[in-house]
């Protein structure tokens, strides 16, 4: 069982939680939840100086944009890598206070489920059910 800390919204915070209790966080998601946030992520610890890390900004329930960061064992050392809907488009948007994700990463909520099942299936494996994009493909 991996253990992965999960931050919703304004709605949950730094929290442990199963793989079940976050997909309904996200099949129940209503326009209203977007009003005050609409950025999280998932954390799964490696050690305590390492992390990967799977962050999300959501435009609304069928547009869900993913970052899978391995912070080993921080940032400036590890890489990070965009979802991609498979459209080229390497323009960055503002999905919500200034967070600029790029436009052809935003997934439909069949797809990001996916992930993110597959994120707590694994957290070491980057999902392969979708493409990737390198962050330093895209200019900030």
């Amino acid at each position: 069982m991996n253990n992965i800390r999960v931050t919703f919204l304004d709605k949950i915070d730094n929290e442990m939680t199963g793989s079940k209790e976050a997909l309904d966080l996200f099949i129940n998601l209503d326009k209203d939840d977007l009003i005050y946030s609409n950025t999280g992520y998932f954390q799964s610890g490696i050690s305590d100086e390492s992390s990967i890390i799977l962050h999300f900004s959501i435009l609304n329930k069928e547009s869900i944009s993913f970052r899978y960061d391995e912070n080993i064992p921080n940032t400036r050392e590890g890489k990070s890598w965009y979802t991609s809907n498979g459209k080229q488009n390497l323009k960055m948007i503002d999905a919500g206070d200034e967070n600029y994700v790029p436009e052809n990463s935003f997934l439909p909520l069949h797809l990001s489920l996916a992930l993110i099942t597959a994120f707590f299936n694994d957290p070491r494996e980057k999902p392969d059910m979708v493409s990737w994009s390198d962050v330093n493909d895209f200019d900030d």
